[in-house]
């Protein structure tokens, strides 16, 4: 027997449509066109899309499970398809990567393999796909300093920060955040490290050396 899943984003929809399969095996509209196929169980895992009460009805009949992967999550299965494979996949056509990754399915043991659909994905947005793939991964991190509005502060927390080996990407002044005192000012940082363990130890090292520090 061939088992069926379905896999989609758990937007708001998506997830009216989880919470539709579960009460009552039953889904009507589940967007996109991406599937996966583990030829050592035979177990094809496919989106489709319902228009019509025939098309929800056989979707119905034959999905067995559904998954649910978060946008976050796609994003970052974009990025490492651009990374390792050097292919450009749309979001929907990500999803079965996204749940692979994340262990969603499991695969221990099988030989699984992740047909990769579409490439309809425009140029502007992927930028934002790959800047939300890094933030996912840990190799963005962003944090709001509080320093005294004088000479040499600033200098002070830039050559520490560089010295635990992060590079800044931008810095933003805000004299004018509530609650800060006359001679203070926040200092908003936005800096690449090497994984979620790096930006960690960058914060504690700074919150060591007497930085006040928010994460954003």
């Amino acid at each position: 027997r061939t088992f069926v899943n379905v896999i989609m984003s758990d937007d708001l929809d998506a997830m009216q449509q989880f919470r539709d399969f579960l009460a009552e095996h039953h889904i009507t509209n589940v967007a996109a066109d991406s599937y996966t196929l583990d030829w050592s169980v035979k177990t094809i895992t496919i989106t489709a899309y319902a228009e019509t009460k025939e098309e929800s009805m056989l979707i119905n009949r034959y999905i067995d499970d559904v998954v649910t992967v978060n946008d976050n999550e796609i994003s970052e299965a974009i990025l490492l398809l651009m990374e390792r494979c050097k292919q450009i996949v749309e979001p929907s056509g990500a999803t079965p990567v996204a749940a692979i990754l994340k262990k969603k399915i499991d695969v221990t043991g099988k030989k699984v393999v992740c047909l990769l659909s579409g490439g309809n994905i425009d140029v502007s947005f992927v930028q934002c796909i790959i800047e939300q793939g890094l933030v996912a991964r840990g190799r963005r991190l962003r944090f709001t300093v509080t320093l005294l509005d004088k000479p040499g502060s600033l200098s002070r927390l830039l050559n520490d920060i560089a010295s635990l080996g992060a590079n800044i990407l931008s810095l933003e002044h805000d004299r004018l955040f509530p609650g800060l005192n006359p001679n203070e000012t926040n200092v908003h940082v936005s800096c690449e490290v090497g994984g979620s363990d790096h930006g960690k130890r960058v914060i504690n090292e700074l919150k060591s050396k007497g930085f006040k520090i928010t994460i954003n």
